[in-house]
């Protein structure tokens, strides 16, 4: 989409500039408007199924630590110390929404078996250095030549850089929309679960979660 490929050029000039090679920075960003792969191409080479469900996970993850250490201290998911199941799952749910928007999703995508991977990975933070460890290297200019990076998708799914500035228009549009998505009863024209999967199993997925929320979230 026009916002996802607006949010990868940006972040390319943005990197580059801070490299001091602002003039690479233009023909940088042009290279990557042309002939670009769709940003479900993440997912070439990974085996379907829990291999595809836990790296993008794991992307999610890696973007609510990078809001941290990144974005100006900025708390979500798993980092905010009052955090709750609840307000994880909306998080993640945020992460999902977005990521359909932006064509970030593979076609053949089972979201109950990605939530079943989810639920066991979403309670604990995941940093670069875990990226790294896990996948044997995580860098954010993968993506152009042709391999992967956690942060690259990130930034292709939020439509932003992880840098203090404000999230993109539509990151905050669908925070709004998703806030107290899991209220009971439903919210009478609140957000539609219809793109993932649909609500039946979220609920079963934040259930799962209060049932084992790991050592980082309150279960109150």
């Amino acid at each position: 989409t026009s916002t996802a490929q607006g949010g990868a050029d940006e972040h390319a000039r943005r990197l580059m500039a801070e490299l001091g090679l602002s003039g690479e920075s233009d023909r940088m960003g042009d290279h990557m408007g042309v002939g670009q792969p769709p940003a479900h191409s993440w997912a070439s080479g990974l085996s379907p199924g829990d291999a595809q469900y836990e790296w993008l996970c794991d992307c999610y993850r890696m973007r609510m630590d990078d809001n941290y250490a990144w974005g100006g201290g900025d708390l979500r998911g798993v980092m905010d110390p009052d955090a709750t199941p609840e307000s994880v799952a909306e998080e993640l749910l945020c992460f999902c929404k977005l990521a359909v928007a932006n064509g970030a999703v593979p076609s053949s995508w089972d979201w109950g078996a990605f939530l079943a991977t989810a639920v066991g990975l979403v309670g604990y933070p995941f940093e670069k250095e875990d990226a790294k460890e896990k996948y044997g290297g995580e860098n954010v200019f993968a993506a152009a030549t042709g391999g992967r990076s956690l942060r690259f998708t990130g930034e292709i799914i939020y439509g932003s850089p992880v840098t203090p500035d404000e999230p993109s228009q539509q990151e905050c549009d669908m925070l709004s929309a998703v806030d107290g998505a899991f209220a009971a009863p439903a919210r009478h024209g609140g957000v539609s679960f219809d793109d993932v999967g649909g609500r039946t199993v979220w609920e079963t997925f934040l259930a799962r979660l209060k049932d084992n929320p790991g050592p980082n979230l309150s279960a109150r």
